[in-house]
């Protein structure tokens, strides 16, 4: 069985202007599923921490394993999605 494994890591989204020149306002989105356990999606906040830079802490994940973080960048009149794996492990866990 499966205890929640509170994630403290920061997951931090920088966009660089010449390889994504989106308009402002831009809306920052997020979302982790767990495929081979079939869980998730979790949403994923991200605050503004900075110019074209938003942050997020602390989300609670239910297992651990390697997760799919997916973000979605959206400006006024386009989008870009894109994804990268995130490997949680259990901190109580015996190696």
């Amino acid at each position: 069985a499966w205890g929640p494994v509170t994630s403290s890591a920061t997951a931090t989204v920088t966009l660089d202007d010449t390889a994504l020149p989106l308009a402002s306002p831009l809306t920052v989105k997020g979302r982790l599923v767990l495929a081979e356990k079939n869980l998730g999606p979790i949403p994923v906040l991200f605050d503004q921490t900075g110019d074209r830079e938003w942050a997020t802490t602390a989300v609670e994940i239910p297992a651990a394993g390697t997760w799919s973080l997916e973000v979605l960048v959206t400006d006024p009149s386009t989008s870009v999605r894109f994804a990268t794996d995130i490997p949680i492990t259990d901190p109580g866990a015996t190696p």
